[in-house]
């Protein structure tokens, strides 16, 4: 005969019904519980929820405490931990054991499970690590060590980055603008359009001022006529009212042989045509031809000119030619 459920039966079998109505089978006191219906048992306890830092039967569900100190989780075999309790003061799980901090030369996942792996910071051609502040002290042979105000970790390259600067065996990245600087990440030089001040570059202010390629500072536009000069005070970037930039110089009339647009900034034809559209392909035949395939390739000329080889050219310059 089974013994019946949410009772406690003593050695005469005679049985009482459990004060707690969570437990199948209770002790004396008829409110300790020593299997429970259907909820975890941990401590003579019913729970909906597996306890923490417990091991639990899936039949039975009931719980028994893991022997590691700190571990939240471990398998039937309590002595071994699965993951550490991440609220304590020992969150680290590192060969079967709860520390309070990472160990070194190891790796930690997110669930700070650690393995006998190196950190990312030492991995990548790193020689020597320091562990507390976590970045490389020393790359291996022929790499340099890349360091940038960026960054708080310090990588391994094989070669500098561009816009940086090397000293010994580490290379240091220089700021924005900055085409060269020092290992206190003070700018030596400066993109064109910007001056060097107190080692920091400085955008150049004002439509009229452009930077000096040699002396790295904001002076005027050094081009006649120009409205805009930012890049290089000696190149203009846009002429003023009614003047046309054709390489980086104002003029006053629009240029053969160019298309110019609406701010009449100019660029050469493809061809050799006196005039253009906004893709640069001719639009009219060249000089003495008047009428042509393209701009290279004229086939019937005006008077007093020659057609010979696709072009055209007058008589006097043909007979120049023959002599």
């Amino acid at each position: 005969m089974n013994q019946p459920t949410n009772v406690y039966c003593d050695q005469n079998q005679i049985c009482q019904d459990c004060l707690n109505t969570d437990c199948l089978y209770c002790k004396s006191d008829l409110n300790t519980c020593t299997q429970c219906v259907s909820k975890f048992l941990f401590n003579g306890i019913c729970s909906n929820d597996q306890p923490t830092g417990t091991f639990c039967d899936k039949s039975t569900k009931i719980c028994t405490k893991c022997s590691v100190d700190s571990c939240n989780q471990c398998l039937d075999d309590i002595q071994i931990c699965q993951k550490c309790d991440q609220s304590s003061t020992k969150p680290y799980l590192y060969q079967n054991s709860c520390l309070n901090s990472t160990p070194d030369y190891v790796q930690c996942d997110s669930q700070n499970i650690c393995t006998n792996k190196p950190p990312t910071y030492c991995t990548e051609n790193c020689q020597t690590c320091d562990y507390k502040q976590k970045i490389c002290l020393q790359c291996s042979n022929t790499y340099l060590k890349v360091i940038s105000q960026s960054s708080s970790l310090p990588t391994c390259q094989s070669n500098c980055p561009s816009n940086s600067s090397q000293q010994n065996q580490e290379c240091y990245v220089c700021p924005q603008f900055c085409t060269s600087c020092n290992s206190q990440f003070q700018c030596l030089s400066c993109q064109y359009g910007y001056s060097l001040q107190s080692g920091v570059c400085s955008l150049c202010k004002g439509l009229a001022q452009g930077s000096n390629p040699s002396s790295y500072k904001c002076e005027p536009c050094q081009v006649t006529n120009c409205q805009n000069c930012t890049v290089d005070s000696s190149k203009c970037n846009m002429c003023s009212s009614n003047y046309y930039l054709v390489n980086n110089k104002c003029q006053t009339s629009h240029p053969v042989g160019y298309f110019c647009d609406s701010q009449n900034v100019c660029f050469k034809c493809n061809g050799d045509c006196n005039t253009c559209d906004e893709q640069r392909n001719c639009n009219t035949c060249s000089d003495g031809c008047i009428q042509c395939l393209d701009s290279h390739n004229c086939t019937a000329c005006g008077d007093d000119f020659l057609l010979d080889n696709h072009k055209c050219t007058q008589f006097k310059e043909k007979n120049m030619l023959k002599l």
